[in-house]
């Protein structure tokens, strides 16, 4: 369970002097000193280790983020965060600490050891550690490295450290590697006694926007492996773009323009290009420290670097572009666009607080802080699949990952057809199937032949009936010259690496080409990934239904067919989401709220049920995109409306267009628990805080400018980002409306505490809500009710007092700080009625009450002293 030791409405100051060092033998004394007042159970003994530490220029708040440790081991998942004033008060702190650790342990030397569990892990997405068991690692500061690019082309990380589980904490391996084939960032734990995999996490998310998305793969780059750059003599520093500018959404929204002199003094000061911190751009390409952009078309993951248009020496990247041409005729453009967006984002959320320190992504960091070496990889036009994106956030240190695909539309996606039977009669037809990316392509004459079941050998088996192809093959010799049938998975497994290996058994058999049944009804064939220069025959992969129409026919009678390409004659649009700004500003979105929440070391804070991390991605899009001429009594906004082939008021890929209308867009809390999807549910959080955006826009006007503005869209993306920063890890709704609310209280004094609490209650999350456990969806309890008091401003919040047990069962105790005596408790109802109160005499700093026989439910306790008035809820059992 959560503790929230301190939030919004009990700031607990612990006298750390007026910019004090904030060291780490300090933060952790007093949060012991923390732990005592709560009643923690052997609070003395608790440890932990700092992860990260950073002061965020704007407001001079120092955020702090841990994990508990025992005998000097990290407990992975039992996290800490705190945040001090530039004062050096502490303002806030959340923590999920395990009591009595040292009795709940299973075990403190592993019988399982880091090579195996790596193995292990590995094996569980179809990976092979065979090349690396006999490769000495590198150690450093606890972390065992492994780097072989046959099995990933990221480096693989292994750590040791405890993870609670139920009601025990294990010891356990943590790993940390890139599946190149599905572009799956995992963190995963392995029991070190077991061998068991028994938790994980993807630091990749995607947006799987249509049920006909692709598997994806990722793009691969080490820096390390940095090639040095072309050098043709005096080059400019700046460069110039022709795109679709901030703040158009897509092509739909407005012309291309050609932006020049554009990179942000303070956030890239040396221009869009450089990568060493020296005047003068390393590279000609669309690269440079904050983003590599490239092509990723044939889905070569990057293995020979991807194909980047050149500006020459005056950095002028001018193609040409047409909305009606294929999606590759406009390569050169959707790339340069990708560059622009990817930079534009950086410079930006550097202005609000995403710098180096707090974890952004650069290959070198000029301040020196934080770690740098992690520039995003963006892949235009991924040939991994259609209709999707995706970003992968590993920790600091390691590249942001991003993938645009193209989306063709229905009519797109149905007509290009690779198979063409032409006997028997009664399957004649054309049939959808992808083709393979390795091999050549097919082309639109096509390649004839007769279709031959591949038949397994199993040893000891006769009459095999299996057609899986991973091993040997029983009826080898007539295979040569024909059109290979193979099913599907078996005991080989179902990964692109698998059905390679399939194409190649029956080449050697000498086919002419190959066709993959789908071994699965009800989907979308999706293409087999990778490359293999060993591949030299064409191949495709067919439904399911398609498959057992051909085997059934093939059980009577020849089948006749053409394997052709009909791409070149289908006149269905394909959009291509590097064009769709909108799109591109919500995956680099994942990047920002992952990095920020718990930390730049931890990526595994937003895995929870009820969380924001689509919401705020779908917030960045809104609010990076809105025109100056819009109004917000009236908006109404769709996401993707552009890759989804609609105009620009469609609805877009979510349920609801974003408006603060109640009758265009219903959501609620309770909505949630309605539909638990994960986009569902961001798309909750996204429409609280674009109302709450809108809001502030109507206080304080709209400033286009996003760098320097002072706007109530600047002022709310400031919130949005400072409360990323101030929420625990693991947040629910409610924590993250309290820690927007916290930030609002330090960056503008709570001047906008009405505002915001009227828009969290208008849609559920009022003062009396209850959000559960933020690991369910289920769990929580709306409601529309503001804080019980006339003006929400009234309302004197005090750092100086504490409130506990809370929740309380027959008694709470009230402390206050800092020279203050209490003079009066005062308890109101959920309606506002006052239904205890207790006047202190004496001037003392502390007093305890016994609680009248009151329901159980929330209620408000104001606290009087000779300093003020100060609120806070309790919640009474």
């Amino acid at each position: 369970m959560r503790k929230k030791l301190l939030n919004l409405f009990a700031l607990v100051a612990l006298g750390i002097g007026a910019n004090a060092q904030i060291s780490e033998t300090l933060v952790k004394t007093e949060f012991t000193n923390a732990l005592l007042k709560e009643n923690f159970l052997n609070a003395n003994e608790v440890n932990f280790s700092v992860s990260s530490q950073y002061t965020s220029a704007h407001n001079g708040v120092t955020h702090v983020y841990g994990n508990q440790t025992l005998n000097g081991v990290e407990v992975f998942n039992a996290n800490v965060d705190i945040h001090f004033s530039k004062d050096g008060k502490v303002i806030g702190y959340h923590h999920n600490f395990i009591p009595n650790i040292a009795q709940k342990v299973n075990a403190t030397k592993p019988k399982v050891g880091a090579i195996q569990a790596m193995q292990t892990a590995l094996a569980t997405e179809g990976m092979s550690a065979t090349t690396l068991a006999n490769k000495a690692p590198l150690a450093e500061n606890s972390v065992l490295t492994w780097f072989e690019p046959t099995v990933s082309t990221e480096k693989i990380r292994v750590k040791a450290g405890y993870f609670a589980i139920a009601d025990e904490v294990k010891l356990v391996w943590q790993l940390e590697f890139l599946n190149d084939e599905t572009n799956d960032f995992w963190n995963k734990k392995v029991d070190a006694q077991t061998g068991l995999v028994i938790a994980q996490n993807n630091y990749t998310t995607f947006c799987n926007f249509e049920p006909k998305a692709e598997t994806k793969s990722s793009s691969s780059f080490l820096f390390e492996d940095e090639t040095a750059p072309l050098s043709l003599g005096k080059k400019a520093t700046t460069g110039t773009y022709n795109v679709f500018p901030l703040p158009l959404e897509s092509p739909n929204h407005g012309p291309r323009s050609l932006m020049t002199d554009i990179a942000s003094a303070n956030a890239s000061p040396f221009g869009w290009h450089d990568t060493n911190g020296v005047v003068g751009p390393e590279f000609l390409i669309t690269r440079g420290n904050n983003v590599w952009a490239k092509e990723d078309t044939l889905n070569n993951n990057g293995s020979t670097g991807g194909y980047s248009p050149n500006g020459g020496d005056s950095l002028i990247f001018d193609y040409p572009y047409s909305i009606s041409a294929k999606p590759r005729a406009n390569l050169n453009a959707a790339i340069v666009n990708l560059f622009y967006w990817n930079n534009i984002l950086h410079d930006i959320f550097f202005n609000y607080g995403f710098d180096e320190k707090s974890g952004n992504y650069q290959q070198k960091n000029l301040s020196a802080n934080g770690l740098g070496r992690d520039a995003v990889m963006a892949d235009a036009q991924d040939g991994s699949g259609t209709s999707n994106a995706n970003f992968s956030a590993p920790v600091d240190g390691i590249s942001g990952r991003m993938q645009m695909y193209v989306w063709p539309t229905s009519g797109a996606s149905t007509s290009n057809n690779t198979l063409g039977v032409s006997y028997p009669n009664s399957i004649k037809g054309v049939f959808y199937g992808p083709q393979s990316t390795s091999g050549p392509r097919l082309t639109p004459e096509g390649l004839k032949g007769k279709i031959v079941l591949l038949m397994d050998s199993v040893v000891g088996v006769t009459g095999t009936t299996t057609s899986n192809g991973c091993g040997l093959i029983a009826n080898s010799s007539e295979l040569a010259g024909n059109i290979v049938l193979i099913d599907r998975g078996g005991t080989c497994g179902t990964s692109s690496t698998a059905n390679r290996n399939k194409i190649k058994a029956a080449q050697a058999a000498g086919a002419i080409a190959v066709i993959i049944a789908h071994n699965t009804n009800g989907l979308t064939p999706t293409a087999v990934t990778g490359t293999d220069a060993a591949i030299t025959i064409p191949s495709i992969i067919i439904g399911y239904g398609t498959g057992v129409m051909i085997k059934t026919a093939l059980q009577s009678d020849s089948v006749m067919a053409i394997l052709f390409d009909s791409s070149a004659f289908n006149t269905a649009k394909v959009y291509d989401s590097d064009l769709d700004n909108g799109v591109m500003t919500h995956e680099y979105g994942h990047g920002i709220s992952i990095r920020l929440t718990g930390g730049p070391a931890n990526s595994s804070c937003l895995n929870n049920r009820e969380q924001g991390g689509e919401g705020w991605s779908d917030f960045f899009a809104l609010a990076l995109t809105t025109r100056v001429w819009e109004n917000p009594a009236t908006v109404k906004k769709g996401i993707g409306t552009f890759v989804y082939d609609q105009d620009t008021t469609g609805l877009g890929i979510r349920q609801y267009r974003y408006s603060r209308s109640m009758t265009v867009n219903p959501l609620t809390y309770n909505s949630v628990k309605l539909n638990t999807e994960v986009h569902a549910t961001g798309t909750v959080w996204c429409t609280v805080l674009y109302d709450l955006y809108l809001d502030m826009i109507d206080k304080y006007g709209f400033n286009p400018d996003w760098y320097a503005g002072n706007g109530g869209n600047n002022k709310m993306m400031q919130l949005v980002m400072d409360g990323l920063k101030l929420q625990p890890c693991s947040p629910g709704f409610l924590d993250a409306r309290n820690a927007i609310i916290l930030a609002d209280s330090i960056n503008n004094g709570g001047a906008n505490k009405d505002l915001l609490w009227k828009g969290f209650a208008r849609r559920g999350m009022g003062f009396y809500a209850n959000q559960g456990s933020s690991a369910s969806a289920t769990d929580q309890v709306e409601n529309f009710s503001l804080p019980p008091a006339t003006g929400l401003n009234q309302i004197e919040e005090s750092d100086n007092f504490r409130l506990y047990p809370n929740p309380a069962l027959t008694e709470i105790t009230v402390d206050v700080f800092g020279g203050a005596k209490i003079t009066g408790i005062e308890i109101y109802d959920i309606e506002g009625k006052l239904v205890q109160q207790k006047l202190v005499q004496g001037n003392l700093p502390s007093t305890t009450l016994k609680l009248s026989e009151h329901p159980t439910g929330y209620y408000l306790v104001k606290i009087t002293s000779n300093e003020g008035v100060a609120y806070k809820k309790l919640l009474i059992n």
